[in-house]
């Protein structure tokens, strides 16, 4: 049997985390996790033209801030008719 657990920690520091098997603790139990800060996608801002209006054959551009919203990565969605899109990250 295999068994995938999924976690979701509230707060960053060190943390220990308790296995058992039939009340008994496995090997190495329990784990010492340092649990480090997660992101903040509230923190993300998007602004510029690009965003407010739109013509054809022109570029569209405005900015994304990451700032403060911790490690994370950065993913652009487009969808409409007739798009080019030459990603320039």
């Amino acid at each position: 049997m295999l068994v995938l657990m999924c976690l979701f920690i509230s707060a960053s520091g060190p943390c220990k985390i308790d296995v058992t098997y039939e009340n008994l603790p496995i090997p190495q139990s329990p784990f010492g996790v340092n649990v480090s800060p997660g992101n903040d996608p509230s923190r993300v801002k998007a602004y510029g033209p690009g965003l407010e209006r739109g013509f054809t054959n022109q570029p569209q551009t405005f900015t994304i801030e990451t700032k403060g919203a911790g490690q994370g990565s950065l993913s652009l969605a487009v969808e409409g008719k007739d798009i080019l899109y030459f990603p320039n990250m």
